[in-house]
């Protein structure tokens, strides 16, 4: 009877395992995004206000330099090379899951690098 009752809370229990190991992936996540993104502001004292805050909030704005968009989102999940009329443009995507719209598994956001300076912003969901 013991052992019926173990078995029919094993899958409960690894499930609680589960869930809590994916607890702390998050939180480690968080902790490397904000530890790299203090090291870059701690990098460059004399950085402009404007990029300070998007760094340490982990957003981006079109003119920030590459370096800034590495301290604020990470490296990217895929980068491509693109040949403009102006020259080598650089095209970067990052793939984001996404935990509010269940019909949505991840979002794809597309940034443009030009001359080291971010200078478009694409956000690309996909089913």
């Amino acid at each position: 009877m013991k052992k019926e009752i173990l078995y029919n809370r094993l899958p409960i229990l690894i499930l609680v395992i589960f869930v809590f190991q994916g607890c702390m992936s998050h939180h480690n996540a968080i902790d490397v995004n904000k530890s790299r993104r203090e090291a870059y502001i701690n990098s460059y004292p004399n950085i402009d206000a404007k990029t300070k805050q998007a760094v340490l909030k982990g957003e981006i704005f079109i003119g920030m330099k590459k370096s800034a968009v590495v301290a604020s989102y990470g490296e990217p999940y895929e980068t491509h090379l693109i040949e403009t009329a102006s020259g080598v443009s650089e095209e970067w995507i990052y793939r984001f899951l996404n935990p509010i719209d269940a019909s949505v598994h991840y979002s794809d956001i597309i940034l443009y690098i030009e001359n080291g300076i971010l200078t478009e912003i694409k956000d690309v969901s996909a089913k």
